[in-house]
């Protein structure tokens, strides 16, 4: 396998560890079309942009790719319930902190031949999304990855 594919297998297992109750959505980048989207807690992993960092390690070129992990939590609350909402707000916080927390103690994602370091860069705040059969908060984790 090649470094990117090494590297999303290692994003999913690490997201699945972290966030054993997270089901995997289909695509990542638009929530609305993931059909039949029916689930309490979610996740994608979607591949953003790469810089050439202008380092060779060993004869290689180093890359620094930005991949998206998307998090969704379904919305059970009455938007008058002030006390429930916070709670599921702090819920997707939780689990994108937990998240963080792992990068954090695994920045090399157990692929140490591969990648040189993985780390947390932003996070895109909460976000509501209401498609016509759910609602949903979603947060997305920008984590960087330097790879070889």
């Amino acid at each position: 396998m090649s470094a990117i594919t090494d590297i999303m297998v290692a994003l999913k297992t690490a997201i699945e560890t972290a966030l054993p109750t997270y089901q995997r959505m289909p695509n990542p980048y638009f929530l609305d079309r993931n059909s039949a989207l029916l689930m309490r807690s979610g996740y994608g992993v979607g591949v953003g942009s790469a810089t050439n960092t202008n380092r060779l390690i060993t004869g290689k070129v180093s890359i620094d790719r930005t991949f998206e992990i998307v998090l969704v939590n379904q919305i059970d609350a009455l938007p008058s319930d002030a006390v429930n909402v916070e709670l599921e707000e702090k819920a997707i916080l939780e689990a994108a902190f937990t998240l963080i927390k792992y990068f954090e103690n695994n920045e090399q994602l157990g692929i140490s031949n591969v990648v040189l370091n993985s780390r947390y860069l932003s996070d895109s705040g909460i976000e509501f999304i209401d498609l016509e059969v759910q609602r949903y908060h979603q947060l997305t984790l920008s984590v960087g990855v330097e790879y070889m």
